[in-house]
């Protein structure tokens, strides 16, 4: 599964009125990246340079994110996930304009199909889960651009938008299965079955190949069999250990109904 990066909108900072109510709107910030979080701890949050320090209201946006966190450790645990870009980091083909000035943020995340995170701001576009922007695309011969055509970028500023994208974000960067058979282990089938059939702890089962019923039951989280002889013991430690992570990803998706993604080796 590749890393998935979002993008700061840079745009909703920029010709904000000046009575914007920071404190509930930085809030409601943290609370959009600490949802989307939960749904992807391996992700990072993309800001393009300069927008750190953009006064929001007497304070750099850096400062008012820092004060709304509830704690300094949340703050810093926070900080490694963040990284700026500048339009030389990412040479694309294409732009993203937005009221008719170019957007960096939207353009980094329409290009991958990710998601642009902007400040909930009443009575503008940023309150909904995708906003509509212009595309450009660049023409190498001439150096020209060539649009618009119209855009939708999937977007994040409400709590509801992380719920409204869950299945979307857990799946990006990654293959679903077609099957619940994720490996075979010396010919038998390893299998992860959806709920509500399967509960908790994180298990897979081994398939007898003739009759397809569960000859041992394994935990991924911790590794112990739960059901079957020691038969495969060995083999299964080795092959759950190398592929916790991702089988516990598999498994967050089972949970929710939907197939486990494709072992990645």
């Amino acid at each position: 599964m590749q890393p998935l990066v979002i993008y700061f909108n840079e745009q909703c900072l920029r010709k904000i009125s000046e009575d914007i109510h920071w404190e509930t709107s930085i809030q409601k910030l943290c609370s959009v990246i600490d949802d989307f979080f939960k749904l992807r701890t391996d992700a990072k949050i993309a800001i393009p340079a300069g927008q750190w320090q953009v006064d929001c209201g007497g304070l750099h946006f850096y400062e008012r994110l820092k004060s709304s966190y509830p704690n300094k450790d949340k703050y810093l645990r926070l900080l490694p996930k963040i990284k700026t870009l500048t339009k030389s980091d990412v040479q694309l083909l294409h732009e993203v304009y937005w009221n008719e000035e170019s957007a960096h943020g939207l353009t980094l995340a329409e290009a991958i199909q990710s998601w642009a995170v902007s400040l909930f701001l009443d009575d503008t576009v940023w309150t909904q889960p995708s906003v509509t922007a212009q595309r450009y695309e660049l023409d190498e011969s001439s150096g020209n651009l060539n649009g618009p055509t119209p855009s939708a970028i999937r977007h994040l500023s409400d709590t509801s938008h992380a719920q409204h994208w869950a299945t979307e974000i857990r799946d990006w960067g990654a293959i679903v299965a077609q099957s619940c058979v994720l490996d075979k282990i010396k010919g038998l089938s390893v299998v992860m079955y959806q709920g509500p059939k399967e509960h908790n702890p994180p298990h897979v089962h081994l398939l007898d190949k003739q009759s397809g019923n569960s000859l041992a039951k394994y935990r991924i989280d911790v590794f112990e069999r739960p059901k079957g002889p020691p038969t495969w013991d060995a083999e299964m430690k080795v092959w759950v250990t190398r592929y916790r992570e991702q089988l516990l990803k598999s498994w967050a998706r089972c949970q929710q109904g939907g197939l486990p993604f494709e072992i990645e080796n």
